[in-house]
């Protein structure tokens, strides 16, 4: 797995001041981001494909709306067990003034949050190949990208996290409106990343392994 590549290859594109700065834009107005995260998988998907500038161009705004709105309730529906498990739990917490069923609620909802947040790069892979919402909840599919190459998966995870803790970081020093800019090079990040998963892939340049 290239990570360094998946860090830098946006910027080899001749246009990436501009298409970076059009994404910071989308990401910065509430419902127009989904734009950025449709487009996040189009760049995916050019990866996947051995492109060498694998950033697509801003001329699809409505496919990438409805893939960044699709990939979204996806990720709600499969966060709803967390949302549901921490409110009985601050519910129960209130009703019998006990602090361990506040905790009963957490814990559950805390470790099911951590799991979502793990396989969502996997739903992105996953939209990707499909194109279909329907593909978002194929659980055998899906685990199969996460645990057929268990450890590269879970580097390719940790280094998606660190992207964004970057992102986040970067994003901060502009008084948090940089962030959009830094979250929406972090989401280029992880299309990249999740490229390199896909089996058959072409190389796009020759990397270094893991």
């Amino acid at each position: 797995m290239d990570i360094g590549r998946a860090y830098t290859y946006m910027f080899d594109d001749e246009d990436w001041l501009k298409k970076l700065a059009i994404g910071g834009l989308v990401m910065l107005i509430p419902i127009l981001n989904f734009v950025a995260l449709g487009y996040a998988i189009r760049a995916l998907r050019n990866a996947r494909d051995g492109q060498a500038l694998p950033l697509p161009e801003w001329d699809d705004w409505g496919d990438d709306f409805v893939r960044g709105l699709l990939i979204t309730i996806a990720t709600f529906i499969y966060s709803l067990p967390a949302i549901i498990a921490i409110l009985l739990g601050v519910v129960f917490a209130g009703v019998f003034d006990e602090q361990a069923c506040m905790w009963a609620g957490y814990c559950p909802g805390i470790l099911w949050s951590i799991l979502v947040a793990f396989i969502t790069p996997a739903l992105f892979l996953q939209y990707a190949k499909h194109d279909s919402f329907g593909s978002l909840f194929r659980f055998g599919e899906i685990w199969r990208i996460v645990t057929d190459q268990f450890s590269t998966y879970l580097v390719a995870v940790l280094m998606v996290a660190v992207a964004f803790i970057v992102a986040g970081v970067i994003g901060s020093v502009a008084c948090g409106i940089g962030a959009a800019w830094t979250s929406f090079w972090a989401y280029l990040v992880q299309s990249h990343l999740m490229a390199q998963l896909q089996p058959g892939t072409p190389a796009v340049e020759t990397g270094a392994g893991i």
